[in-house]
């Protein structure tokens, strides 16, 4: 081949390159990320007041195990509504990837990592179930057994009692209903059961009231954790006593009615408080019913559509997702 004709040769095979993207352009393989310590981003020791630049050099930190939950959110949800197969297939991959690293199986010994990992970890399992709601396979249901397990033995080992709690159990919960079996029944027994005796008679929760100005917010993620839970124990059968479904409802009936009048916990917190965001809003309204209540649904209005990385995409499709695997249940019983 003379001089011209292989540089001829190679100019073509440099255009095919260039306009011809590779099978992984548009979703490149994630890092995989084991350290969670992050940055401490609370400016007092009672967890009330946000440091920004603290939260903002926490995101950063955190940007692998962030950028890896938005695209597995965004996956579900494309599988839940019909959406972008290319969304989907790249969650899946991006699952496999970092089930083969056994990444979020570490046992954490500080706070922040431990809040991160269980949160990662509700994302993960409410992702997953939209995916099994639309029928597709991720082949890492292994490998979210061992993050679940990780979790339970953590908070088995902690004084962690206040509202992250609720929401490792939400993980041990939501894993058996992805196994269909009862490997996490006495954990998230145990935290049901913990959980609701500590709502106190009117209402409140004292290790939420101890958040000052963001009581109302823990109470609400407190609340939005709970109801998760009764939820997911009711797709495996399991029923709730009457004690325990009034202190739920006591709780309920303190944060939706502190939406628009916040006195009631303001007054035992000991300051006023911090309005509740869209996340919050969220929570309340789909994961804890919230709307349907007038007393929260006159005040709040929940923003249409709002997606959470961390609680596996929109919360509005993940709502109805349990929803139609209550639908499901009933049909067999």
């Amino acid at each position: 081949m003379s001089a011209l004709s292989r540089a001829v040769a190679v100019a073509v095979l440099l255009v095919v390159a260039v306009v011809t993207p590779s099978a992984n352009a548009a979703c490149p393989l994630p890092e995989t990320q084991r350290d969670l310590a992050g940055v401490h981003w609370y400016a007092d020791a009672a967890g009330s007041i946000v440091d920004r630049d603290k939260r903002r050099r926490h995101e950063l930190a955190l940007k692998p195990l962030y950028d890896f939950l938005t695209v597995v959110a965004r996956g579900a949800d494309a599988a839940f509504t019909g959406g972008p197969t290319d969304d989907l297939d790249c969650a899946v991959a991006h699952l496999r990837a970092w089930a083969a690293d056994d990444a979020l199986t570490d046992r954490p010994t500080t706070i922040v990592p431990l809040a991160e990992q269980t949160i990662a970890a509700v994302g993960l399992h409410l992702a997953a179930l939209k995916l099994r709601n639309a029928g597709r396979s991720t082949e890492v249901e292994d490998w979210l057994g061992r993050v679940a397990e990780a979790i339970v033995r953590t908070y088995e080992t902690n004084s962690q009692r206040a509202n992250l709690y609720a929401w490792a159990g939400v993980v041990a919960a939501a894993n058996d209903v992805l196994s269909g079996t009862d490997r996490f029944r006495t954990f998230h027994d145990r935290v049901w059961r913990e959980a609701t005796a500590k709502v106190r008679s009117d209402g409140h929760v004292d290790a939420e009231l101890s958040r000052a100005g963001r009581a109302l917010i823990y109470h609400n993620y407190l609340r939005g954790g709970l109801a998760l839970l009764h939820r997911l124990r009711s797709l495996r059968g399991i029923e709730a006593s009457a004690e325990e479904v009034a202190a739920l409802d006591r709780l309920q009936a303190v944060v939706n009615g502190s939406a628009c009048d916040p006195t009631s916990i303001a007054e035992r917190a000991g300051t006023a408080q911090e309005p509740l965001d869209a996340w919050s809003l969220s929570i309340g309204s789909h994961f804890a019913g919230a709307d349907r209540d007038p007393r929260w649904s006159a005040c709040t209005v929940t923003p249409p559509g709002f997606s959470g990385r961390t609680y596996g995409g929109r919360f509005d499709n993940t709502d109805r997702a349990l929803e139609a695997l209550a639908r499901l249940r009933r049909t067999d019983r």
